[in-house]
């Protein structure tokens, strides 16, 4: 079947309205998660002038971590686990205000594609702004499944 200009034309204009779609989802995916409040148990309290550890999980995925504040920086280090094979991981510190809300994110942690096994330990360091309220932080996973073919 042969198209006519018009036709073309709403292709066109199809295609065009799918990619500014799919370009808004991504610019508020980005925002995503902002003012949700976290659950108090999943909260570890900012404390300064001293180095603090400890350890989060969520689900089979797990991290060990050490961070000091210093006025309005925290410096972190850690080491991410995971219990299975998976395409790539990525680890997300939340800062929060004093209700849980989360007030910002930023990237602490990311795997590089399809080399994060189980038997793997992976290390992370990193310093970060603290946004001003925040009272404690807490961390998130993104994570895509390994599928097998």
């Amino acid at each position: 079947m042969k198209k006519t200009y018009l036709g073309q034309h709403v292709q066109d204009l199809q295609r065009l309205f799918f990619i500014i779609a799919l370009g808004i989802m991504f610019l508020l995916g980005g925002c995503a998660g902002v003012n949700r409040v976290v659950s108090p148990e999943r909260q570890v309290p900012l404390i300064t002038g001293e180095r603090q550890q400890g350890s989060f999980s969520q689900g089979v995925y797990s991290l060990s971590y050490e961070y000091l504040v210093d006025i309005d920086t925290i410096t972190l280090e850690g080491r991410v686990f995971s219990g299975r094979s998976v395409s790539s991981i990525k680890v997300r510190l939340l800062f929060l205000d004093q209700q849980g809300a989360i007030l910002a994110g930023d990237y602490i942690y990311h795997s590089p594609y399809r080399s994060y096994n189980k038997w793997r330990r992976t290390s992370f360091q990193d310093s970060v702004a603290i946004p001003d309220g925040t009272e404690s932080v807490s961390f998130d996973f993104h994570v895509e499944e390994r599928i097998r073919r």
